[in-house]
C-alpha cells in the first residue's frame, strides 16, 4: 500500500501485518519497489526460519473492542 503523507508530501509505502514500519521517499515507484523489496525479504526470511505467513488482516474477525493500555 502506498500513501501520500499530508504535511511531508512524501510518499510512504507500507504492509501492515508483514512488516512493521514501511519505506518513504518523493518517488511513488520507487517507494513502491522499494516496499516489493522489503515485502520479498521478509517473505524469504519466514520461510527461512520455517514459520508460517501470518493471516491476512482482511481474513481476521476482530470483535470491535478497543483497549487502551494505562
Amino acid at each position: 500500500m502506498c500513501d501520500v503523507a499530508p504535511l511531508s508530501k512524501c510518499f510512504i509505502g507500507r504492509c501492515p501485518g508483514l512488516i512493521l514500519g514501511g519505506v518513504h521517499g518523493n518517488d511513488e515507484a520507487k517507494v513502491y519497489a522499494e516496499l516489493c523489496v522489503a515485502v520479498e525479504e521478509m517473505i524469504e526470511l519466514i520461510h527461512a526460519d520455517g514459520q508460517e505467513m501470518p493471516r491476512p488482516l482482511g481474513k481476521q474477525e476482530f470483535n470491535g473492542k478497543f483497549v487502551l493500555a494505562p
